[in-house]
């Protein structure tokens, strides 16, 4: 009884501690997508949030500015005063009404594992050459800045970055199948008081 207790248990246990980490085919996935996406003389646009919320990050087709870029790629952005974007996809909810030091930061990529250069122009004024990346980023509270990460490009060797490793928007973050957080850790507890509980019974028997 109790070896099929512990059958069990190993069972449920080998998928909780499985390792969560991105699969090699989806990373590749993605590197062959924008590699297809700047061969085809398009863009790339990547948005994401401090807390990595990823809001874009897809191919669009001859974007006259990066203003039309982010429109294509489907990010509702609101201006301040100014003209400069400081909401996407209500993120913050509104344009904050005096700075606090947070704000969309605007790079460009001029290819595949090319480095981030920060825009000189806005998104209104700035024109997305072809086969290169939009990225923006929003700094965390208290510092000064942010840079997009690194996208997977060309393979997936040297990437860092994913999907399988950002939350998406409304998206769950279930690991591929694998049970992580507070499941993972009451699907050990349970396991463990169905062992305990079945050696106990176990060494009763013995006894009796």
């Amino acid at each position: 009884m109790l070896a099929a207790v512990l059958f069990a248990a190993t069972t449920i246990l080998v998928p909780v501690f499985a390792q969560a980490s991105p699969s090699p085919a989806t990373g590749t996935a993605q590197a062959k997508a924008i590699d297809d996406c700047l061969k085809a003389d398009n863009v790339w646009v990547f948005v994401i949030t401090e807390d990595e919320t990823v809001l874009s990050n897809q191919c669009v087709d001859s974007p006259a500015s990066g203003a039309e870029a982010l429109d294509k790629a489907g990010v509702t952005v609101q201006n301040n005063k100014t003209g400069l974007i400081c909401t996407m996809n209500d993120h913050p909810a509104t344009c904050p009404k005096t700075f606090t030091g947070q704000y969309w930061a605007y790079y460009h990529a001029s290819g595949a594992g090319a480095p981030w250069e920060y825009s000189q122009k806005g998104a209104d004024q700035y024109k997305p050459a072809a086969g290169s990346i939009e990225g923006w980023c929003y700094n965390k509270p208290k510092t000064k800045s942010c840079t997009p990460p690194k996208l997977a490009a060309g393979s997936a060797e040297g990437s860092s970055f994913n999907l399988t490793t950002a939350h998406s928007t409304g998206a769950s973050s279930s690991n591929n199948g694998v049970m992580s957080g507070p499941v993972a850790t009451i699907a050990v507890i349970a396991v463990i008081v169905i062992v305990l509980v079945a050696a106990l019974l176990v060494r009763r028997r013995h006894q009796s």
